[in-house]
């Protein structure tokens, strides 16, 4: 996270690189290798190239500089606020983000 130095500029020129990135284009460019249907299960790092997973680490670390990164980590966004994060998932994909989660609450419910 360091090494991105991040600030709005390179935030920016992050969003209009991957912002229009599909799962199509990743599979067609050989970052996806035969994933699992959409809405299945979570894509294995089997069906992930070298360069997806790359990409995916780089996403991650974006996330997380995102919520958490300050000075001392290298990024420097003005925030204005602090606002509270609700994802909601699948308990057996929860796991994906589990690397941003710093206080939990785990919730059962049965949806429609």
């Amino acid at each position: 996270m360091r090494a991105w130095a991040l600030d709005a500029d390179g935030l920016r020129a992050f969003v209009e690189r991957y912002g229009t990135l599909t799962r199509e284009a990743l599979e067609r460019d050989g970052l996806l290798i035969d994933p699992p249907p959409k809405g299945s299960a979570l894509i294995a790092p089997a069906c992930r190239s070298r360069a997806g997973e790359l990409l995916l680490l780089g996403a991650e670390d974006l996330l997380y500089a995102l919520l958490f990164g300050d000075r001392d980590a290298g990024v420097r966004l003005d925030r204005v606020e602090r606002e509270l994060l609700t994802l909601t998932m699948p308990r057996a994909k929860a796991h994906a983000v589990a690397f941003v989660l710093r206080a939990a609450t785990e919730i059962g419910a049965h949806g429609t």
